[in-house]
């Protein structure tokens, strides 16, 4: 009993409150299966070690048979919001809220469509200039893995006026970090920022040029 009570102590309280819901969100034939407390409390503990999920304080929500989970996130910029860890794609940001993923799982529920069957655009983060404030200091630190994990991350949720933090990122070392500014620019139509695109579109890395093209397209640039 006393290793299930610390163990459940990592869970914090609007998730487990989330948990509780599990019985009414469940279908299996539609691949939903939000986990119990104890159930989360075990796979949150196996995700355990490894660096980006202790950095993220990532608990476990769901089991879709998939090893890819969406979990939440309660540390960091994005403290609050839901990602799906997969694998193949890399882990995503879905829902700016527990509140949100409950939603979209009704809904999926309500439709009688299947969780892996939706594509689901990445959010805007709720509060930017946090968001800028952070990418702005990993954009001053050395990168390593999970930096450029991170930022990767991160990216897809910026909006509004970013030129000043995406131009950071133009001459990383990492061509995964700059394909992933020339995406949202394209995804999120960032206007004030298309003008980085020229310098994208000719990137030595072919995987950043092609995502550059798909973003000029948007405004034909």
């Amino acid at each position: 009993m006393r290793g299930w009570r610390a163990m459940t102590t990592t869970i914090p309280p609007e998730a487990v409150d989330f948990l509780r819901e599990a019985a009414r969100l469940n279908d299996s034939k539609l691949g939903i299966h939000v986990l119990d407390a104890a159930a989360s409390s075990r796979q949150t503990e196996q995700m355990r070690g490894i660096s980006v999920c202790d950095r993220l304080g990532l608990v476990v929500l769901d089991d879709a048979n998939d090893s890819n989970p969406y979990c939440y996130i309660t540390k960091g910029a994005t403290a609050g919001i839901v990602v799906h860890f997969s694998h193949d794609p890399e882990p995503r940001i879905k829902f700016v809220s527990l509140e949100a993923f409950r939603a979209f799982l009704a809904s999926l529920r309500d439709t009688r469509q299947e969780l892996w069957s939706v594509e689901i655009p990445s959010p805007a983060h709720p509060q930017q200039g946090l968001l800028a404030a952070h990418l702005g200091d990993l954009a001053a630190q050395a990168l390593d893995d999970a930096a450029e994990f991170l930022i990767c991350l991160y990216l897809p949720l910026v909006r509004g006026d970013a030129s000043s933090v995406l131009a950071r990122f133009l001459a990383s070392e990492s061509f995964f970090v700059r394909e992933a500014v020339a995406e949202v620019i394209g995804t999120a139509r960032l206007s004030d920022s298309r003008d980085l695109l020229k310098e994208l579109r000719e990137d030595k890395h072919p995987q950043v040029r092609k995502a550059a093209e798909r973003a000029s397209k948007v405004w034909r640039v």
